[in-house]
């Protein structure tokens, strides 16, 4: 499987959708990405495998392709629970992780959405995020699952001193959820599904993007593009177009104009 994929098994003419991947200055693309429409709903899948862990490449490939095969169980008639499927079908990416890791660290994060009857839901695990660009504004509504966020709600709960919160800031970015870590206990998932309406734009980002454009650059591709084609693409631009002043990861963009 390619690491970018746009599957129409039949096609969903409403959404305009689109796919891009740059692989940075890293030796090899762990980002892997995939669309999948009939004439029901989409499936929106994206992974990032773990930056500097072996086997990476493997759990992220695995994950989407356990997602693409569970939907393409269902082509034939609509999906009864949305929220149901995406984490039933993460569960089972998490699982075959396991098995292809055998003990050695590694794994995936994943962000993946799903929009069938005019109503969007999401499953995260990780720091993989998904936004929707609606009215002018841009709303991330996934966590990033990293050390920050625990140290985030042990302040809320005043478990946690300013100053050692400051001197945790080191370790902010370090994954505490993710495919194959183990059991899957932290995740973000709807339950119930998100009206989405005309104009409204979806995007599915990895953390090599958004780490290099911040939310008003997105917020600005996602409104000029015509297409999501021409959104995912130009996004992936602009971060190519920085490679050489920073080091770069792996960057990917899925994007879905509703």
């Amino acid at each position: 499987m390619e690491n970018v994929l746009i599957v129409e098994f039949q096609p969903l003419t409403k959404y305009r959708i689109g796919v891009c991947s740059f692989i940075g200055d890293r030796e090899e693309q762990q980002d892997y990405a995939c669309i999948c429409t009939d004439n029901n709903s989409l499936l929106a899948v994206v992974c990032d495998g773990m930056g500097g862990c072996s086997n990476g490449k493997a759990a992220s490939a695995a994950v989407v392709k356990t997602m693409y095969d569970c939907y393409k169980a269902y082509t034939s008639s609509q999906i009864d629970q949305p929220a149901h499927f995406l984490r039933a079908a993460a569960s089972q990416g998490n699982k075959l992780v396991a098995q292809i890791l055998d003990g050695k660290v590694g794994g995936t994060t994943i962000v993946a959405a799903m929009i069938q009857n005019g109503q969007l839901y999401w499953f995260s695990a990780g720091d993989s995020r998904l936004y929707i660009y609606r009215a002018g504004a841009l709303l991330q509504v996934t966590r990033d699952h990293n050390y920050r966020l625990r140290l985030d709600e042990l302040k809320k709960m005043d478990k946690i001193s300013d100053t050692q919160y400051e001197k945790e800031k080191t370790h902010w970015e370090e994954l505490i959820s993710y495919l194959g870590l183990g059991n899957l206990e932290l995740y973000d998932l709807t339950l119930s599904g998100v009206n989405v309406v005309p104009g409204d734009v979806i995007l599915l980002a990895t953390d090599g993007l958004y780490k290099i454009l911040d939310g008003v650059e997105i917020q600005k591709v996602l409104r000029s593009a015509q297409t999501g084609h021409e959104a995912a693409n130009t996004l992936i631009d602009r971060v190519r177009e920085r490679q050489e002043i920073l080091g770069r990861d792996n960057a990917t963009a899925a994007v879905i104009q509703i």
